[in-house]
């Protein structure tokens, strides 16, 4: 009726049962559930007493025996059970029993964490533990806006406020095939343009306000005075914001920055004339205006475009006599083959945006160093 079972295979049965018994009381394992291996000496019975592992009814299948469900069971509530059922077939069993490995929950953790991937845990692990064993959240995770998905469900958890609360009561248990996901403070990007020390295109976190726009592209130029930083936003009317103002304590001038915009810093005070060349270049940034310059030299100035960039797609933003900027969209790639007049002069204030064909996803911790001044800030 049974299969033949090889003594080693006995030794190791009775090898776990043995060292289970000096492991402290059987009371202290978690109840069984599906998938568990389990240990089972049946004195005078070796066809039976081997491993086995729960099928997804939490039951032990004897074949030709039947099978005894122990899912849901404390381990000394199996063994009971399982002496009844073998009774039918055995006098007087001598059973003992024990749970050899607890089968684990595969929990996935994604997002701004250090080690994203696949979690097996063989004891209950929480929502705040996970972190855990991700590496630790990377600064710019928004721990108040993470997701649980639970069977095709989603959920919304602060583990800002479960973190921070002493009541264990509120953190959540994960369940086998859960997944958790870590979203980013990094919703997009915008663009610094005008009298700032560092031009250019920056990482944009949730909640990043004017004067933190300003702090990540450096504050305002040496030797100008900036009264007014104007919030370029597409499709919509430019707001105007009174540094001035603000600097003075007027909050309400603190406008949230949204992704895309483009922050112009304008000075009254004549500095020396500059360009800038931002995007698909080689050596982006802020170039001194010393003499008459076409912007075909000038994109040699910056390294020229480098493989990822768009030349069919150049954007030259240029300052006009009412003080708003203009967009104006210039195919470099016609005029680097000749088909279109080259002579396109620089401009003081001038910006060259060149975008490119596949933004790279970036690794948030190529941010780190951008963002830092405002990680634990916002």
């Amino acid at each position: 009726m049974f299969g033949y079972l090889k003594l080693p295979v006995c030794i190791a049965v009775f090898a776990a049962l043995a060292a289970a018994a000096g492991s402290g009381p059987a009371a202290a394992a978690p109840p069984l559930k599906p998938g568990d291996t389990v240990a089972l000496a049946v004195k005078g019975e070796e066809d039976i007493s081997r491993f086995y592992v729960l099928d997804e009814q939490g039951r032990i299948d004897f074949g030709e025996m039947g099978a005894v469900k122990v899912g849901g069971l404390s381990v000394e509530q199996a063994r009971q059970e399982i002496v009844s059922f073998l009774s039918r077939y055995i006098r007087q069993p001598e059973v003992q029993f024990t749970l050899a490995k607890p089968k684990g929950h595969r929990i996935t953790i994604t997002g701004d964490v250090k080690s994203p991937g696949t979690v097996e845990a063989v004891t209950d692990v929480s929502i705040r533990d996970i972190l855990a064993f991700a590496g630790g959240a990377l600064p710019t995770a928004d721990l108040s806006q993470v997701t649980l998905v639970r069977a095709g469900e989603f959920m919304r958890v602060n583990l800002s406020e479960i973190m921070a609360s002493p009541d264990p009561s509120k953190d959540i248990i994960l369940q086998d095939g859960d997944q958790v996901n870590v979203p980013s403070r990094v919703i997009g990007e915008f663009t610094f343009l005008g009298a700032v020390k560092s031009v250019g295109t920056y990482p944009l976190l949730r909640g990043t306000k004017v004067l933190d726009a300003l702090k990540m592209a450096g504050g305002v130029e040496e030797g100008t005075r900036v009264e007014t930083i104007r919030v370029v936003r597409p499709g919509q009317d430019e707001i105007a914001v009174n540094l001035t103002a603000l600097l003075a304590g007027r909050v309400e001038e603190n406008v949230v920055v949204l992704p895309g915009d483009t922050l112009v810093a304008t000075s009254d005070q004549m500095g020396p004339t500059s360009y800038s060349v931002i995007g698909g270049v080689y050596k982006p940034g802020r170039y001194e205006l010393k003499q008459k310059l076409t912007w075909t030299e000038a994109l040699a100035t910056a390294g020229g475009f480098n493989p990822n960039a768009r030349p069919d797609k150049v954007v030259l933003i240029r300052k006009q006599a009412d003080g708003k900027y203009q967009s104006i969209p210039v195919d470099f790639s016609k005029i680097l083959q000749g088909q279109e007049d080259p002579e396109l002069y620089v401009q003081d204030g001038d910006v060259l945006n060149v975008p490119e064909k596949s933004p790279r996803k970036r690794n948030p911790l190529e941010w780190i160093p951008i963002l830092a001044p405002l990680l634990y800030v916002l």
